[in-house]
């Protein structure tokens, strides 16, 4: 039983990732996880789901499940080492800018503008 109720969690998850509901497919895999923990292809799908909503750090701690557990593909395993050297490089790329506010007349209510520091 337990088998049919994963299965049915997953399936629920997939769609719900097809369609942008990352939040509920992202409760379907964790509940399918709960009733078949081991299912490498349900945490290749959570971590799909957790890249897409922005937690790139749990994304690849799952792929990295399912490639420990052998079911990994050279395609993952390039995924994984591409998202994890971006991860690496993003704050080397970031600049920072800044801005200043010029200041308010009486007349507006808010600032119409800003100019970039130097």
């Amino acid at each position: 039983m337990d088998q049919v109720r994963a299965d049915e969690y997953f399936r629920w998850g997939v769609i719900a990732y097809h369609n942008g509901y990352y939040s509920n497919a992202l409760l379907s895999f964790e509940n399918a996880l709960s009733f078949k923990a081991g299912n490498t292809q349900t945490h290749f799908w959570l971590g799909k789901t957790l890249y897409k909503s922005g937690l790139e750090e749990q994304a690849l701690q799952e792929w990295r499940f399912v490639v420990q557990n052998d079911a990994g593909t050279q395609l993952l395993n390039s995924y994984i080492d591409v998202v994890s050297f971006r991860r690496a490089l993003d704050p080397e790329l970031r600049q920072e800018d800044r801005y200043v506010l010029t200041r308010l007349s009486r007349d507006e209510k808010r600032p119409s503008s800003g100019r970039q520091r130097a």
